[in-house]
């Protein structure tokens, strides 16, 4: 989304030497304007300049406010810091009135079945590589959500699974959904 914006300004900057020596392009996000300035100095050489919300900033603080990973640890506190210094309300989960004398299980399960055969699926929590989406900073260890699978002989699948390229993972059951369509598949 940047990379349009920044084109854009670079754009009206044009090639020749006759137009003009600066551009400018603004979008709006989330009901906050993102501009981005652009100018050509006399070496030749385009600089770029970025605001938000009408505040002059670095182009990863802008990016770290831009950032839509709920996961990305650096991201989220760029956006806190940002809405406590303007007075924007933090947005805090509304808690359910609970009963004291509940009784919860101490972890969730699900029942599947497919060709006959029953499985448990249980929540894992995986340490998982993952990279930065608006590439902010460099890959960091997550603690993602994740399935695995289990019948009565014990561990059938889950965990993570890790691009050998790049060495990213992720669960490889992010949902129940995920867990029941893997084994409409292995049945078939």
């Amino acid at each position: 989304m940047l990379e349009q914006i920044e084109a854009s300004a670079l754009q009206q900057l044009g090639d020749s030497l006759n137009k003009p020596d600066h551009g400018s392009a603004t979008l709006s996000v989330n009901g906050k304007e993102v501009q981005v300035r652009v100018r050509r100095m006399r070496s030749g050489k385009v600089v770029y300049g970025y605001g938000y919300y009408g505040v002059r900033m670095e182009r990863t603080l802008l990016l770290q406010l831009l950032c839509s990973d709920p996961d990305c640890p650096q991201c989220k506190q760029t956006q806190s810091n940002w809405r406590s210094l303007h007075g924007e309300p933090i947005k805090v989960p509304e808690h359910k009135k609970k009963d004291s004398y509940s009784f919860k299980p101490l972890f969730e399960e699900a029942a599947l079945s497919s060709q006959g055969r029953k499985y448990i699926a249980r929540p894992a929590v995986l340490s998982c590589l993952t990279p930065c989406p608006a590439n902010v900073h460099p890959a960091t260890i997550l603690q993602k959500q994740g399935w695995d699978l289990f019948d009565a002989a014990g561990f059938v699948a889950g965990g993570q699974v890790t691009d050998p390229k790049t060495g990213f993972g992720q669960p490889l059951f992010p949902s129940i959904a995920t867990v029941q369509t893997w084994l409409d598949h292995q049945s078939t």
